[in-house]
């Protein structure tokens, strides 16, 4: 399961948080050190983003293990997973037309699933020191990309196709 493997790099990670220290110094200018100022704000905002890109690596990491079919996109703000599965769409399709008891258990079974990885995820996040971000989940249509079947934010569904 995701969650599991998103759980078990949490210490390889704490490991490089000792390394990239993302706090700022607050200091003074004056205004003979205005250009020195611009060139330290792209610096530090530079490593800001080296500090997330590192991160993110092993969420990249696991979701490339367990998804052949994903995107990952992320800013100081939150993190965005876009998922697809070949066929989902025909199955997701068939369980409108049929409903059977299996298919509607897998697919809760499968929300519980996503859940779980953005929970997983949200708290990787918080040890980390990113505690206000949002980490949504999407389930999107293999045949359309621009059709979100499922939508997770912070382990909270917000969209299912079926639902409706």
């Amino acid at each position: 399961m995701i969650s599991e493997a998103v759980e078990a790099v949490e210490a390889e990670i704490s490991s490089s948080q000792a390394s990239s220290d993302t706090s700022s110094e607050s200091s003074s200018l004056s205004s003979s050190e205005d250009a020195d100022a611009s060139s330290d704000a792209e610096d530090s905002s530079l490593s800001q983003s080296s500090a997330m890109d590192a991160i993110m690596l092993p969420i990249d990491n696991i979701l490339s293990s367990s998804f052949d079919d994903y995107t990952l996109e992320y800013d100081e703000t939150g993190v965005t997973i876009n998922v697809a599965s070949e066929g989902i769409a025909a199955e997701i399709y068939a369980l409108m037309e049929n409903g059977s008891a299996e298919g509607l258990q897998g697919w809760e079974t499968m929300k519980t699933n996503m859940a779980d990885m953005s929970d997983s995820i949200v708290e990787y996040l918080e040890t980390m020191g990113y505690s206000d971000m949002l980490v949504t989940v999407n389930v999107l249509n293999d045949q359309n990309r621009d059709n979100v079947l499922l939508c997770l934010t912070n382990g909270e569904v917000l969209y299912d196709v079926l639902a409706q």
